[in-house]
């Protein structure tokens, strides 16, 4: 049996760590993981006037309000990006936000529309980075129309604690929408306050439209440990080989991350899953069956279940292929490029890509696009090689998940 301890959430962890940037007081945050995206964020805190310390177990931080800044730094983090400038304009700071790597060439244009929407902006020539932003006076009601990430509502949702009236916020068609679930769940652990109302249809065709309203608390301190990381779960779920079982330990089973039903694929495909004593174990005594999986709100899932899908029995299908396109890379293409040079077959059909489940053979470098979730599930994919494979990046892994390959190392 291989045991495994997983990273911390890297969604919840960087949402804690903002606020408690932003918090009266001092937050004991346990459990984070430094990945690269963690310490992109910890890289911005000296000029934001914010202690804080790294220790062994913990990270410290005082949290205040943020000291004006004229760059604020995101890395590679498209969540950064999409968050930085809404909690530093609610503040009443103006600035810009610049990053690194791909980021660089990603449109973030549902920043800009959300900022607008809020009563700022936030804008460059080309709608990618770097990007300037004024200071919000948000309205008192702000109606969101459609969104293609989720990550910017999740900045503005947090930023509006810290503004001086109650605002209420109306939105039907959000991607990813789990993804509040989880963000408003870190409000509410430092003491924001937030109504949600049920969603509403005006009519029987239309989108539904939901409400939240944010009462202007600020935030206290929170000292707690941070979850681990499903995202992460699903990548090693998909390093696991026939035979084998997996022990997991950190995870929530009552989690909010949306990535958790990466155990509803596996279990309807045909492996057993178990908790026990706070780890979950899996056993995977039979091959995969084909599935079906719609990722159109899980699209960090996506290269995770691509891996399965090689080994599963058949054919299977993964939709939202559409969600693909603006991430580390575009993860449609890197997706069949990397399963290519396995010579494994796959097509993509209007929203749908479909894999036949076959035995990889390595014939070339791997190309990784360096991706942090293309290199982990090529790596998967690798381990069935009849000769191992050679990765063209496997560092690209830090940004999430930094012990990824040690992972794999300690098999048994």
């Amino acid at each position: 049996m291989r045991t495994v301890t997983l990273p911390s959430s890297k969604s919840i962890a960087l949402r804690t760590l903002l606020l408690a940037s932003v918090a009266r007081g001092v937050s004991e945050i346990r459990g984070v993981t430094l990945c690269d995206d963690v310490k992109a964020l910890l890289s911005n805190f000296e000029a934001l006037g914010v202690p804080y310390s790294v220790e062994p177990d913990r990270i410290c931080v005082e949290g205040r309000r943020w000291q004006p800044a004229e760059h604020l730094y995101c890395g590679e983090s498209g969540f950064l990006a999409r968050t930085l400038p809404f909690l530093s304009a609610i503040q009443g700071h103006a600035g810009s936000i610049e990053g690194s790597g791909s980021l660089l060439h990603r449109q973030l244009n549902d920043l800009s529309t959300l900022f607008t929407a809020a009563g700022g902006s936030c804008s460059s020539s080309n709608g990618c980075l770097p990007m300037a932003y004024t200071p919000l006076l948000p309205q008192r009601v702000i109606e969101i129309d459609k969104l293609d990430s989720s990550q910017s509502l999740s900045g503005l949702l947090m930023a509006l604690p810290l503004a001086n009236n109650q605002t209420d916020v109306k939105f039907s068609r959000i991607s990813s929408l789990g993804y509040i679930d989880t963000t408003l769940g870190v409000i509410r652990k430092f003491s924001g306050v937030v109504e949600r109302f049920e969603a509403l249809r005006t009519s029987s065709l239309a989108s539904p439209i939901s409400y939240l309203s944010l009462l202007p608390t600020g935030y206290l301190p929170w000292n707690g440990t941070v979850e681990a990381d499903w995202s992460a779960a699903a990548q090693v779920i998909a390093t696991l080989q026939i035979g084998e079982t997996l022990c997991m330990q950190g995870l929530n089973p009552d989690s909010s991350q949306p990535d958790r039903s990466i155990l509803q694929v596996v279990e309807n495909a045909g492996w057993t899953t178990q908790w026990d004593d706070g780890a979950l174990y899996l056993n995977a005594q039979q091959p995969l069956r084909s599935f079906f999986f719609d990722a159109t709100d899980t699209p960090d899932l996506f290269p995770a279940l691509a891996a399965l899908a090689t080994q599963a029995v058949g054919q299977s299908a993964i939709t939202g292929v559409h969600r693909l396109r603006n991430k580390e890379s575009d993860r449609a293409t890197a997706l069949q490029t990397m399963l290519s040079s396995y010579g494994l077959q796959c097509r993509l059909k209007g929203d749908t890509l479909y894999i036949d489940g076959d035995l990889p053979h390595a014939q070339k470098t791997i190309p990784t696009f360096h991706d942090h979730r293309i290199a982990m599930a090529a790596a998967a994919i690798g381990l069935r090689c009849p000769t191992p494979p050679s990765l063209d990046d496997t560092a690209c892994v830090a940004k999430s998940y930094p012990n990824f390959f040690t992972c794999l190392l300690t098999r048994e």
